[in-house]
């Protein structure tokens, strides 16, 4: 992936976690080894209700595909927001790994 596509993908995820649009539709997450995979296109829907996203056990593990790390503090923040404890941001090499309890 290119510098500047990872930066575009960055911003876009830092805009979204500040203003998430409140979209009636849900989108329908692919799961990979019980994390839900967030591709660009679904940010801001992802982040305006991440309570839709919770595993029966009331985790949640959320995999921001693209992402560079500068957006980790926005995520935390907005899962903090939302009620979630014990958030974290792990960086892999697809991207941002969120993880938080309710």
């Amino acid at each position: 992936m290119s510098y500047f596509n990872k930066l575009r993908i960055t911003i876009q995820l830092i805009t979204a976690s500040l203003k998430p649009q409140k979209n009636r539709e849900r989108f329908l997450f692919p799961e990979i080894n019980g994390q839900s995979e967030i591709h660009p296109e679904a940010f801001s829907q992802s982040l305006a209700d991440p309570e839709h996203l919770l595993r029966p056990d009331g985790t949640l593990e959320l995999h921001f595909i693209g992402a560079a790390f500068p957006a980790a503090p926005f995520l935390l923040s907005r899962l903090k927001s939302c009620g979630f404890t014990g958030c974290k941001a792990i960086m892999t090499s697809r991207g941002i790994l969120l993880t938080g309890r309710r």
